[in-house]
């Protein structure tokens, strides 16, 4: 929570007196497909991205009128050694193999 929403938070605060002195500007705020759906086991890090979704849509909408464009990026999973302990994890805990857990992750359910 603090990396992803108050980090993300604070440089945001501190950016806007900038953009709104020069009349413009653009932040993007960088999230994760878990901030628009859920990853099982995985609370605290789903909460911090679906908070950073909301940051970004309520700063969007109080600066817009700024001239400030306030967008989030929301990249999905890449296999590598952290996905694949998300992965066991899901699995140990649903009894799911590992082809269903990674059909559910592509199809979006859980």
């Amino acid at each position: 929570m603090g990396v992803n929403v108050l980090g993300m938070f604070l440089c945001c605060k501190h950016v806007m007196p900038t953009m709104k002195k020069q009349g413009k500007g653009s932040i993007v705020n960088i999230s994760s497909i878990t901030g628009k759906r859920h990853l099982v086991q995985r609370t605290p890090y789903s909460t911090s991205k679906m908070a950073v979704i909301g940051l970004t849509r309520t700063l969007a909408f109080e600066v817009g009128k700024s001239k400030i464009r306030v967008n989030a990026i929301c990249p999905g999973g890449i296999i590598g050694p952290r996905l694949e302990f998300v992965i066991d994890g899901i699995m140990k805990g649903s009894g799911k193999t590992r082809d269903q857990v990674l059909t559910e992750m592509t199809e979006g359910r859980r």
